[in-house]
C-alpha cells in the first residue's frame, strides 16, 4: 500500500533545529539573551543624585563669590582709568567702603555704604573716586587713609603695583617723592600708608 500523502501539512519534526542544548551555539545564545535586570531603566532618583550635589556646590560657591558683586563682574581685573572697581582685601575678603562718611573695610553688604570706586588718572597717577559720595580715596599728613575731598591732587595719587602671587599692592604718594604701601593700622580697624608694613594684597573686581 502506498504511504498516505501529508495533506494536512503537519510539521516535519525532522526539520526542527537539531542543535543539542549543550552545544556551544546553544550556550552562546542563552548567555547573550538580555535579562530583565539588564533592561531595567535608570530610575529618576539615580539620575538626579549627582546633579543635585553639583547644584548645591555651585550655589554655595556662587553665594560666597558674589557677596558684593554679581556674575557680570570681572575678577582680578587690571586697574584702569574710566573703569569702576570694588577693591577687595584678598586675605580677608573685606572691601574698601565709604560708609556714613567713614572709610572702612567692610564685610557686611547689609550696611548702607558704597564700595564702588571709579578709577581716574591725572599726571600719570591713578585716583579712586567713590561713586556715591564723590569723595576721593587719599591720605592725610599722618598717612591715614580717608575719603574726604572731591578733588584729585597729590594726597589722592595712587599707584597699583602687580603682586607676583596675583592681585596688587596699592602705593600712596608722600610729598610727591616717596611711595608707601597701603595696609592695616596697628589696631587692625583702619588703613594707613606709613611704611611700617608690607602692604595688603588687593584684588580689583571690575563692575
Amino acid at each position: 500500500m502506498l504511504a498516505a500523502k501529508n495533506f494536512f501539512n503537519f510539521p516535519n519534526h525532522s526539520s526542527r533545529d537539531s542543535t543539542p542544548r549543550d552545544s556551544p551555539l546553544a550556550t552562546s545564545a542563552m548567555i547573550s539573551k538580555p535579562t530583565i535586570e539588564d533592561e531595567k531603566p535608570m530610575m529618576e532618583d539615580d539620575r538626579d543624585q549627582d546633579s543635585d550635589t553639583e547644584t548645591i556646590l555651585t550655589e554655595n560657591t556662587t553665594t560666597a563669590a558674589t557677596s558684593f558683586w554679581d556674575h557680570t563682574a570681572i575678577r582680578d581685573a587690571v586697574p584702569w582709568a574710566g573703569k569702576t572697581f570694588i577693591i577687595v582685601d584678598k586675605a580677608s575678603g573685606r572691601v574698601i567702603s565709604h560708609t556714613n562718611g567713614e572709610l572702612r573695610l567692610e564685610d557686611n553688604t547689609g550696611r548702607r555704604g558704597c564700595w564702588h570706586w571709579l578709577c581716574v588718572e591725572k599726571d600719570g597717577w591713578f585716583g579712586f573716586c567713590n561713586t556715591a559720595s564723590g569723595r576721593y580715596l587719599g591720605i592725610n599728613v599722618w598717612g591715614t587713609l580717608q575719603a574726604e575731598v572731591k578733588h584729585h591732587k597729590g594726597w589722592e595719587f595712587f599707584c597699583p603695583r602687580r603682586h607676583p602671587d596675583g592681585g596688587y599692592i596699592l602705593l600712596a604718594t608722600q610729598n610727591h617723592w616717596k611711595l608707601l604701601k597701603v595696609g592695616l593700622n596697628k589696631d587692625g580697624d583702619g588703613l594707613v600708608a606709613n611704611g611700617d608694613h608690607d602692604g595688603i594684597v588687593w584684588e580689583f573686581v571690575q563692575v
